[in-house]
């Protein structure tokens, strides 16, 4: 598990820095640059961090870790936990999800956003076309700006989960 504060010089842990509350930034920078590169390393830098948080497990969830080195842990799971962090694992090993499609771009709390492209003056309000991916099935555009998934993307997604989960 990685601690908020690694001194790379010096090979250690920070003083002071010891903990790891079960951050996001760290998976949703290697989704980036999964998505940016196409490098199916970041696959295998995911999944090692997925077997990590094995060792956050207790009994109602996940545990923030006190002290890396001793893994004494904190009685506490922050919610970004399961908003963010969760999500963009989720993500990073779902490469045709929608919310990957290029038509959205995520909020600084990982909530999907609508992205709309800005054309200089009065230019705004045109959906971005998508990112090219073989595997991505993305919404039909439309003119209404949307904050979360129409019904159909919802039930495509869903359906999706569903399909993999009796595989």
């Amino acid at each position: 598990l990685t601690p908020e504060g690694f001194n790379l010089a010096e090979g250690r842990v920070q003083d002071g820095q010891r903990s790891y509350p079960l951050r996001p930034e760290l998976v949703e920078s290697t989704l980036y640059l999964s998505r940016a590169t196409g490098d199916p390393h970041f696959f295998d830098v995911g999944r090692d961090m997925l077997h990590s948080l094995e060792r956050t497990k207790v009994e109602c969830g996940h545990a923030s870790v006190a002290d890396v080195e001793t893994m004494a842990f904190k009685d506490q799971m922050d919610s970004y936990f399961l908003s963010e962090t969760v999500k963009y694992l989720y993500l990073l090993f779902s490469p045709g999800h929608w919310a990957l499609s290029g038509r959205y771009v995520f909020s600084t709390e990982g909530h999907p956003l609508r992205a709309f492209p800005f054309h200089g003056k009065g230019g705004a309000g045109k959906p971005s076309p998508p990112l090219s991916s073989p595997k991505t099935n993305p919404p039909k555009p439309d003119d209404a700006p949307r904050t979360a998934p129409r019904k159909e993307d919802a039930d495509r997604m869903n359906a999706g989960a569903a399909s993999r989960l009796s595989e």
